[in-house]
């Protein structure tokens, strides 16, 4: 496995920090970055709409229109307002009309906010990724809460996303 794989794989997060730096952007939907084309089934959010836990369960088909044939990704799924859970880590590429998941980091976890807590926000980020194969990453799946997602861009040498999506969900 080369450098850069294993450094992807040690750097992703960090368990159960006490103050999380997660620092997605307030509002992901009027930002000028792209924007991902979510759809949970045959469910297709507006970016910032509100989204039912049941819809959200299922792991979400992802496009980003303007992403190139063979174009890979890192996307990552977090929740902000639970002090950083990460909700999901994959490896994509664009394949036909759709990103396709690639290599799972840290499989699917739908949203699950505490009930009586109010709507949280659920956050895609897409950064380009120009890595070689990555048929052997792996990560701890014990790297959810807590993730630091500014060590992770720092350390992977990400800057600002490609595209981003933001979706909302409470439980009643």
């Amino acid at each position: 496995m080369c450098l850069t794989m294993w450094w992807m794989v040690l750097t992703l997060g960090v368990v159960g920090a006490a103050q999380s730096s997660c620092t997605g952007m307030e509002d992901m939907c009027s930002s000028t970055v792209d924007k991902l084309v979510v759809t949970f089934g045959s469910l297709q959010p507006a970016c910032n709409a509100r989204v039912t836990v049941q819809d959200a369960a299922v792991k979400p088909r992802i496009n980003l229109p303007s992403a190139a044939q063979g174009s890979r990704y890192v996307l990552l799924m977090v929740d902000p307002d639970a002090t950083c859970w990460l909700h999901f880590a994959a490896v994509v590429k664009k394949s036909g009309s759709n990103l396709v998941y690639e290599k799972e980091l840290i499989g699917y976890m739908g949203p699950s906010p505490p009930v009586g807590q109010g709507a949280h926000r659920y956050q895609f980020l897409l950064w380009a990724w120009p890595g070689p194969d990555v048929s052997s990453m792996s990560v701890n799946t014990n790297m959810r809460r807590g993730f630091e997602l500014n060590d992770f861009k720092t350390k992977n040498h990400f800057g600002n996303p490609t595209a981003v999506f933001q979706f909302k969900t409470e439980n009643y």
